[in-house]
């Protein structure tokens, strides 16, 4: 026995692009998962590009390397062992550094 299905829908699929077909299924999704729609995450707040500048602050606040080489000190604490080890720190790396820099 042959059996052919013809989808009536085809001709609906073609018409739409990709992207109309993910947003569809996209929005699909989330009607049944009850989310609700909100003007938060829209097309125009994204960022799609960057300063060299703006790189730089990101990956500094990323990779926290503005804190690594700091010295920790306190007049609250008042540990004077821990300046003491934090300054030497500081001091080797002064001394591990090339001249002229």
């Amino acid at each position: 026995m042959n059996c052919t299905v013809v989808n009536v829908c085809d001709n609906d699929f073609k018409k739409r692009s990709g992207s109309d077909m993910v947003k569809s299924a996209v929005n699909s999704y989330l009607r049944r998962r009850h989310y609700m729609e909100t003007d938060h995450f829209r097309k125009s707040d994204l960022v799609l590009s960057q300063t060299c500048k703006q790189m730089t602050v990101a990956a500094t606040v990323d990779k926290d390397v503005s804190r690594l080489n700091s010295i920790i000190f306190s007049t609250i604490s008042n540990d004077i062992a821990l300046a003491e080890q934090q300054f030497t720190k500081l001091k080797s790396w002064i001394l591990e550094l090339p001249e002229g820099k």
